[in-house]
C-alpha cells in the first residue's frame, strides 16, 4: 500500500494508534517511577525503623541503669534515714543524761561533781593533798 492509497480513515486510525502507543508508554513510564518512588520510600521508612529500633534499644539500656541507680540511691536513702534515726536516738539519749546530771548537780550544792562516777561526793569528804 503506497501513500496514495491512504485514506483519511487510515490515516487517523494510524495516529490513534500512535497516540495510543505513546499513551501506553507513557503509563508505563509512570507506573515505574511511582514504583521506584515507593520502593524509595519503603526502604526510607525501613530506615527510619531501623534508627528508631536502635534508640529505643539504647534507651532500653539507659532505663535499666538508672533503674539500678535509683535502686542503689534508694538504698543508701534508707541506710542514711537509719543513721540519722540512730543519732537522733543517742542525741535524746545524751539529753536526757545531761538533764539528769543537771538535776543532779542542782540538788547537790558543795558537792564535787564528776560526770563519770556517782554518787557524789560532798567537797569535804575528798581528801586534800
Amino acid at each position: 500500500m503506497g501513500i496514495s492509497q491512504l485514506t483519511p480513515e487510515s490515516v487517523g486510525g494510524g495516529i490513534a494508534g500512535l497516540a495510543g502507543m505513546w499513551l501506553m508508554f507513557g503509563k508505563l513510564l509512570l507506573k515505574k517511577a511511582i514504583d521506584d518512588t515507593s520502593k524509595s520510600s519503603a526502604e526510607a521508612e525501613t530506615a527510619v525503623i531501623e534508627l528508631l529500633r536502635g534508640e529505643v534499644e539504647r534507651m532500653a539500656l539507659s532505663n535499666k541503669e538508672l533503674g539500678r541507680a535509683l535502686k542503689e540511691f534508694q538504698l543508701e536513702n534508707v541506710e542514711l534515714r537509719r543513721e540519722i534515726s540512730d543519732l537522733h536516738e543517742t542525741i535524746n539519749t545524751l539529753s536526757e543524761r545531761l538533764n539528769s546530771i543537771d538535776r543532779a548537780r542542782d540538788k547537790c550544792k558543795g558537792c564535787e561533781f564528776d560526770i563519770y562516777t556517782t554518787p557524789m561526793r560532798r567537797v569535804t569528804d575528798v581528801k586534800t593533798g
